[in-house]
């Protein structure tokens, strides 16, 4: 099989994994969630191993882990914010559900931010460099 061919079969079975998760969440069967997203990724692992000619340079490791960091800020920050949100728009109720919504976003998003920042760090001094 060819990349082209196992990427696009990959984008296939996400999204059927996707909406399998989705409705499972829906009827609250999480019996449907294991079942198929085990079998989603062991679809996905068998039609790996069939590829043929892989070659992983260092330009497509670096775009990997640019689209990664770059999916990580925006996605913590959008979520940052609309915690900030929650929290500013039910601050006279502390106990409100969506008060403790935002406050859980903020918090767990400012953990993210940190554990973020200690692996910087740390992977800085693995390498042998300095922090910048």
């Amino acid at each position: 099989m060819e990349m082209k061919t196992f990427k696009i079969l990959g984008i296939i079975i996400r999204y059927i994994m996707y909406a399998v998760v989705t409705t499972s969440v829906l009827l609250g069967n999480w019996i449907i969630t294991a079942v198929g997203g085990g079998l989603g990724m062991v679809v996905l692992i068998i039609l790996r191993v069939r590829v043929r000619g892989v070659v992983i340079d260092e330009r497509i490791k670096t775009i990997t882990r640019e689209a990664a960091y770059f999916t990580f800020s925006i996605g913590t920050f959008i979520a940052f914010i609309a915690g900030l949100v929650l929290v500013f728009v039910h601050h006279d109720s502390l106990m409100s559900t969506e008060a403790i919504i935002g406050y859980t976003l903020v918090f767990t998003n400012f953990a993210l931010y940190i554990i973020n920042d200690l692996a910087y760090y740390y992977n800085s001094r693995k390498l042998g460099g300095k922090m910048d």
